[in-house]
């Protein structure tokens, strides 16, 4: 597996928050289909690498202008789940002090999210605001025990242990408002702690969904979905604060499509030995890929990696290479990847 295959598949999780091995980029592509498969399926059935350092190891605050979780802070507007830029919540790193990074998905299909990873990219938290409570019980599977009542300020909640994606969590489900639904996930050792963690998070507080890339046009008929980006906490010396993003837009007749970027690497062999350009867009070297998974792929785009496919490998066929060749032609992106302050307020039009 090359060292490109094995970021997006970092990234392509089956909930974009468990590593999982796979001999193919097109494993990546299949379990972010499945991620986004399992949100529709919902909607249509009813609606923080550790920076655990030596005491005198350099990292760096977040920039000045950017929240603790490394996001821009929004004025708000709108309702949740129905703006792919905005994310109606924010968190608590005094609570969450282990945090190293933070993927946050804002989308229009009724649920917003965040997963914060702790010590070796390992999945410690995720925290899900849906507008219908099948989005969430897609989610958290059905390997859990007995539940017990509690409250989340002062909100009556149910309180669940169990296992998500193999790993033993607690899961708490609450209302917070009429009509929006939340839900804690959390590998941590006590039920204490897990409440702790759910009173923490700040519903009154909005934050931008950034990347550091913009579409300037949408296809006709195309629309906006998702924004997905992780961002480090405080990174350590020679670290960027971007990871990775990922810009969803569905099609007219359904399909989604996937605008993968990373951090450019440097020359890495098993990348260059499977790569095979066939292509010149934008001005860069492409290889346009008909075997799964099919699409757009860039090794080095700007100072980007990019991987253009659909999410579901059903839909191949939707995606084209002239369609793939329009979305990275109206691609930008930012000169810095170390400032979200500096990224679009909106990474579409």
């Amino acid at each position: 597996m090359t060292d490109l295959e094995s970021r997006v598949t970092a990234t392509l999780t089956a909930r974009a928050d468990r590593r999982i091995s796979t001999d193919a980029l097109g494993g990546a592509a299949i379990r972010r289909a499945h991620t986004i498969r399992r949100r529709r399926r919902a909607v249509g059935a009813a609606g923080v690498a550790a920076v655990l350092v030596a005491l005198f190891a350099m990292v760096r605050l977040p920039a000045p202008g950017v929240g603790d979780a490394g996001l821009p802070v929004a004025a708000g507007g709108g309702e949740v789940g129905t703006d792919p830029s905005i994310v109606h919540f924010a968190l608590d790193y005094g609570v969450l002090d282990k945090a190293t990074a933070t993927e946050w998905v804002s989308s229009s299909e009724g649920y917003e999210k965040a997963t914060v990873y702790a010590g070796d990219d390992r999945w410690w938290v995720t925290f899900y605001l849906a507008t219908d409570e099948a989005i969430l019980d897609r989610a958290a599977g059905d390997d859990h025990g007995a539940e017990a009542s509690t409250t989340v300020r002062g909100e009556p909640a149910i309180l669940r242990e169990g296992f998500y994606d193999s790993a033993r969590a607690f899961e708490i489900r609450w209302e917070p408002r009429p009509g929006v639904h939340a839900m804690l996930l959390a590998s941590v050792n006590t039920a204490d702690f897990a409440l702790r963690v759910a009173d923490s998070i700040r519903l009154d507080r909005a934050l931008r969904c950034v990347m550091p890339l913009r579409l300037t046009d949408l296809p006709p008929g195309n629309r906006w979905v998702e924004c997905q980006t992780r961002v480090r906490r405080a990174p350590a010396a020679g670290q960027l604060r971007w990871i990775h993003s990922g810009l969803t837009v569905e099609q007219p007749g359904g399909a989604l499509v996937l605008i993968w970027t990373s951090e450019r690497r440097t020359a890495n062999p098993s990348d260059d030995a499977t790569f095979h350009p066939n292509r010149t867009v934008a001005g860069w070297p492409a290889e346009w890929r008909t075997t799964s998974p099919k699409g757009l792929w860039f090794t080095a785009f700007g100072p980007v990696e990019l991987f253009i496919c659909v999410v579901n490998p059903d839909d191949a066929e939707a995606l084209t290479d002239p369609g793939a060749t329009y979305l990275a032609t109206h691609l930008e992106i930012s000169s810095n990847l170390d400032d979200p302050t500096t990224w679009p307020t909106r990474s579409v039009g």
